[in-house]
């Protein structure tokens, strides 16, 4: 559990939700992705101290606590979740953001909300429920956070700015066509010298 992180997140969109799940693990979201809350128990004043959030912070950040049954929150991979990988990163209002490829549709999920988890060891799942999709971020094994995909009216305009993108690429003269045509202006060349005799 990286608290700095968490911290920064919740405290820019200055919200603090702490879930108890009925699994007896703790979760903090901040609206967009909840983070997973490991060795030690929370309630809304230790969360206060965790943050070591200053007078203005603590003005500007809604703290809470409240119960959740919504059984995709958990640290393990859940019966029926998709696993993906990224399609691609784009940037949109000034943020980057990692597409997945899932069977119902590409998903953008924010990478500042996850980027403390590293990327070497990060892999991606995608668990369904009845609200919609919610993207398992894991660290190795464990899943640490759980984010909310990008809302339909910014998905289908990242999906139009990708598909500006699908025009034919450049295509750079290859090592083999360069001497091709090198070859072919020495032999222009040569057969103009020969008609000049």
């Amino acid at each position: 559990m990286n608290i700095s992180a968490i911290k920064r997140n919740c405290v820019a969109r200055r919200r603090a939700v702490i879930l108890d799940t009925i699994r007896e693990e703790q979760w903090i979201t901040n609206g967009v992705t909840a983070y997973k809350v490991d060795g030690l128990r929370v309630n809304e004043e230790s969360v206060e101290a965790l943050f070591d959030l200053s007078k203005k912070q603590l003005r500007n950040i809604i703290i809470t606590e409240r119960p959740t049954a919504d059984l995709r929150f958990t640290a393990i991979a859940m019966p029926g979740e998709e696993s993906t990988d990224e399609a691609g990163r784009m940037e949109y209002m000034g943020e980057t953001f990692i597409a997945l490829n899932s069977s119902r549709g590409m998903l953008y999920v924010p990478v500042e909300e996850i980027k403390h988890i590293k990327e070497g060891s990060r892999f991606y799942g995608i668990r369904w429920g009845d609200n919609g999709p919610v993207v398992a971020v894991y660290n190795d094994f464990f899943c640490e956070a759980l984010v909310m995909p990008l809302d339909n009216r910014s998905a289908e305009q990242m999906q139009q700015m990708a598909m500006k993108m699908s025009a034919p690429i450049y295509r750079w003269k290859e090592a083999d066509d360069a001497a091709a045509d090198a070859e072919a202006a020495a032999e222009a060349l040569i057969g103009k010298m020969s008609g000049d005799e």
